[in-house]
């Protein structure tokens, strides 16, 4: 049986009991005749009386406990997601602190590393200044002084070195010319050696002369050393050639190189006069410079002196950690309510309480702040001597340019709000200005104030000329108008001839702070306008002063300007840092600066044109050194083939006097030989002529012996002279490099204090740097420090709140649970009170037909055509005929056994007669299976015809049967609608 089933019948096994409960009382045979009409009215009044049936309530049980249930699943749903949400939240808290923390030490670290910096950038000054102090124009032309007397040293220097070069090149030719002597000498003795041997060997052959046979032997040795002598002239002849040739070369290398020195030194003559030149324009390109560094001084002192009572403040807004954290909740709250609102997303009312008190929070903990708008280290506002100068008198006096400020002062005010609420940035336009101004003017020409609307109790907004405001933009292409909002503040000032600039901007700080802190009044309408809540993008935003002194404030999206081309959104200026009394001075340090950057243009395009002339200069002076080096290679060169060639002379010499001599010996060899053909006379005479020339040939020996003595010494001390004078070459060339390092160190220190102005200038321009970069350092890290310090306060509320809803979620959990078995228990109760009532359908049904057995039998009860009658011929309503027998009227076959019909009624009056023609509408015998889905068992079955009441005991024990084999599911299934 389906649960619709179940909802649509009501007859249960309570009911059923009752009805049999009645029969039983009533056990005794009640006839027609003696029941009155009062008891059958009661008992048919008791019998059609309505219960709810144990199905009714089980079934509405159910239904309770399944909606409970929904609720609670709903509830524990809901549940669940805030638990999420508040799970997500209290993650990305904590992930939020542990980004706070590590930013925070990055940000200290970037502090300790500013502060380093900062230290070493004062060290550096403080170096740089003790230089510039020392960097007096008489010390910058005494240390050019000292360069040029260091370049004189080092040109004195280069002389020296050049004198004793040309020393030494002397005293190597000296050297040279030595060794050539005694190379000479060498030889002399070499040939006085020889040609005493020769007499001695010509005695030798004098005395053999005597001997004829002998005499023949020394002439053929003779002849054999005059060809070998001969063979040495020929190799000594090519050798001298050689030699000759060699020096020739030599030669002409030595003329080249001098050549080439030559030319060095003109070069670098000539590159000394320009570098000299370079140096001074170069030196006059500082002077230049350290000029124009002190105008730019002057100048920037003289403005920032003057800046010190002048210029536009920049206030800001301040707001609290609390104050930032009641927004955020505000907004995120306004944000979930109005997505759900113009989604269409059901009953958002649940999200606009949420809004609402998000709201209420927010602007309890504001007005806190209010009251240090004006006082307190939070919101101050400082007006400038500049502003306080400027008198304006009215709006319509103000120049385009002091409307512009007010309304970038105005901007960077709000600017200064949102960036800590991490809103969208507010913008300038010239459009956003233009519109205010037109705000302006309609509600001047309408005379409307703020104050004397709301005391009236009328919309304190003239929405006329916000109207003439919108469509002075013209329309868009579908014909819309571009709409702003605005928010208007009377902040009870006062236009007088006075009024300055400083007034101005006092209102329009008063306006923003009464805007995002007192303005529960309007529900928070204006600072959502002034901070932008809710809104995805950011927004033009327009500020305008009206005659009243009413501050309007009127903004735009900046998407909502992109189909009104007329919309001007040209930015307006910042606000700017001097006052107009300041333009001369800020145009004197521009021009300064220019002047100094020009100055330093020339002083690096000198010391570029010093550098490259000092590279030629050092070029020349390394190509002479090298030209120089080379001459003295060629020299060196030329005295070696100079000597070579002296060698090779006198190895010819030497060769051709050997030949001369063995020539001499073999004609003397010749003589003696023919002289010992001779008479003994002249063999003596031979011999004694052999000894007169060993004599003399002795004697040549020994002054050449004495000659190369001569000669050896004079080497010594030739080579003694050029050993010296290469030592005074060294000292030469120590001495000119230790000038050249002398200017070098003296150009050094005259670019120092050259320098010292600029450099000095730098190291401020760095410290400067330094410390911006660390108060920069410090902010960041002050913000870091306040982040990690909100973001900790978010981790504690967002785990407060992850405790609470999970609190709740439990509590659903538990809900969930004891309405999950409140409804199983109610399902199974329906269960159990659905079969007892089938149950008790089919006792009721057994009965119905048990009764209209007996009613039938007693009544008489038979087939009469197509109709059921009684035993007096009287139809029976609601009962029909099918297939030839007896349909009662609840659809039962009732069979009886043939009868003879009694047509004598025990009282048969024309009353009851009329009364058994309405027995049929009189009688209901339990009712089952309406279209209503009730059912209804009558206690007391009235007979069709006779009226008679019948509950014999054998009925009732029918009934129990019946009753007890439906319970076994043995009884006849019942008929369903």
């Amino acid at each position: 049986m389906s649960e619709n089933s179940h909802k649509s019948r009501h007859v249960t096994l309570a009911a059923a009991t009752a009805a049999a409960a009645v029969v039983v009382v009533g056990g005794a045979n009640v006839h027609a005749d003696t029941v009155n009409a009062d008891s059958t009215s009661t008992t048919s009044a008791a019998s059609t009386s309505t219960q709810k049936t144990a199905v009714e309530t089980a079934q509405q049980n159910v239904t309770s406990a399944s909606a409970n249930h929904a609720s609670a699943a709903a509830a524990q749903s809901s549940a669940q997601s805030d638990y999420n949400s508040a799970a997500a939240n209290q993650s990305s808290a904590s992930s939020a602190v542990s980004s706070a923390n590590t930013s925070a030490a990055t940000a200290s670290s970037a502090v300790t590393s500013a502060q380093n910096a900062v230290s070493s950038a004062q060290t550096n000054v403080d170096a740089a200044q003790a230089a510039n102090d020392k960097a007096t124009s008489a010390a910058i032309s005494s240390a050019a002084d000292v360069v040029v007397t260091a370049q004189t040293d080092v040109e004195q220097a280069a002389d020296d070195v050049n004198t004793a070069q040309a020393t030494v090149a002397d005293d190597k030719t000296d050297v040279t010319d030595a060794q050539s002597a005694v190379s000479s000498a060498q030889t002399n003795v070499d040939q006085a050696s020889a040609a005493a041997s020769t007499a001695d060997a010509n005695v030798a052959k004098a005395s053999s002369a005597m001997n004829s046979s002998a005499a023949s032997s020394a002439v053929t040795s003779a002849q054999t050393a005059v060809a070998n002598a001969q063979d040495d002239v020929k190799q000594a002849s090519a050798a001298q050639a050689s030699a000759q040739a060699a020096k020739d070369t030599a030669d002409t290398n030595v003329t080249t190189a001098q050549t080439a020195v030559n030319t060095a030194s003109a070069t670098q003559s000539s590159a000394a006069t320009d570098l000299t030149a370079a140096k001074t324009a170069t030196s006059t390109a500082q002077s230049a410079v350290t000029t124009a560094q002190a105008n730019v001084t002057a100048a920037q002192t003289a403005l920032s002196n003057a800046n010190t009572d002048s210029t536009t403040t920049t206030d800001s807004i301040t707001l609290s950690s609390d104050y930032i954290k009641a927004y955020k909740a505000y907004a995120a709250a306004y944000n979930t309510w109005y997505q759900a609102a113009i989604n269409d997303a059901g009953d958002a009312s649940e999200l606009q309480n949420k809004m609402d008190t998000a709201r209420i929070n927010l602007e309890s903990i504001a007005i806190k702040s209010f009251s240090i708008l004006n006082s307190g280290p939070r919101q101050t506002f400082t007006a400038s001597e500049s502003d306080k100068n400027t008198v304006v008198g009215s709006y319509a006096n103000l120049t385009e340019a002091e409307k512009e400020e007010l309304n970038s002062y105005a901007v960077e005010l709000i600017n200064s709000a949102r960036s800590q609420l991490g809103d969208n940035e507010a913008l300038t336009s010239k459009g956003a200005l233009k519109y205010s101004e037109t705000v302006v003017k309609g509600y001047d020409d309408d005379d409307w104030s703020f104050a004397e609307k709301m005391n009236a109790g009328l919309y304190a907004h003239d929405t006329a000329a916000l109207d003439a405001a919108d469509a002075s933009n013209g329309t868009d292409e579908d014909g819309a108008e571009l709409t702003f909002v605005e928010a208007g503040a009377a902040m009870g000032f006062t236009w007088s001839k006075s009024t300055t600039m400083a007034d101005l901007k006092q209102a329009i700080f008063n306006a923003v702070g009464g805007w995002l802190f007192d303005d529960s009044a309007s529900s928070l309408g204006h600072l959502d306008n002034v901070l932008g809540t809710g809104d995805s993008e950011a927004n033009y935003v327009g500020v305008a002063i009206d005659s009243l002194g009413q501050v309007h404030l009127n903004t735009v999206n900046v998407s909502d300007t992109a189909d009104f081309p007329s919309f001007d959104t040209t930015a307006l200026p910042a606000t700017s840092s001097s006052s107009t009394d300041t333009d001369t001075l800020q145009a004197a340090v521009t021009s300064a600066k220019t002047a100094l950057s020009k100055a330093q243009a020339n002083l690096t395009t000198a010391k570029a044109t010093q550098t490259a002339k000092q590279t030629a200069y050092d070029d020349a002076t390394t190509a002479l050194t090298t030209a120089k080096a080379a001459l003295t290679k060629a020299q060196t060169a030329q005295t070696t083939a100079a000597t070579n060639v002296t060698k090779a002379n006198t190895a010819l010499a030497t060769a051709q006097s050997a030949l001369a001599t063995a020539n001499d010996d073999l004609a003397q060899a010749q003589a003696v030989y023919d002289a010992s053909l001779a008479d003994p006379e002249a063999k003596q005479a031979a011999l004694d002529k052999a000894k007169a020339a060993q004599t003399t040939a002795q004697t040549n020996l020994a002054n050449a012996q004495a000659a190369l003595t001569t000669a050896k010494s004079a080497l010594v001390t030739a080579q003694n002279q050029l050993t010296a004078d290469q030592a005074v070459l060294d000292d030469a060339n120590a001495t000119l490099t230790a000038k050249q390092q002398a200017v070098t160190d003296a150009e050094a220190a005259l670019k120092t204090l050259e320098d010292a102005p600029a450099t000095l200038a730098q190291a401020k321009t760095d410290l400067a740097t330094a410390q911006s970069n660390l108060t920069t350092a410090t902010d960041a890290y002050d913000q870091a420090k306040t982040a990690v310090v909100s973001a900790q306060a978010a981790l504690d509320d967002a785990t407060t709140n992850t405790a609470q809803y999970q609190a709740i979620l439990a509590q659903a959990n538990a809900n969930l649970a004891n309405a999950t078995a409140t409804l199983k228990a109610a399902q199974a109760n329906l269960k159990a009170a659905q079969k007892a009532e089938t149950v008790a359908e089919n006792v009721v049904a057994e009965q119905h037909r048990l009764t209209s057995q007996t009613t039938a039998k007693t009544a008489g009860y038979h087939v009469a055509g197509n109709q059921v009658v009684d035993r007096h011929g009287n139809a029976v309503a609601n009962w029909t005929v099918a297939n030839g027998q007896m349909v009662d009227e609840y659809g039962n076959v009732i069979k009886v056994a043939s009868t003879t019909t009694n047509s004598t009624v025990t009282k048969s009056t024309a009353s009851q007669q009329a009364t058994n023609q309405n027995v049929a509408n009189d009688t209901v015998a339990a009712t089952i299976g309406t279209k209503r889905g009730k059912h209804f068992a009558k206690n007391v079955t009235k007979l069709p015809q006779t009226n008679e009441t019948q509950a014999s005991a054998g009925s009732m024990l029918g009934l129990a049967a019946a009753s007890l084999l439906g319970m076994f599911g043995m009884a006849r299934k019942r008929r369903r609608n």
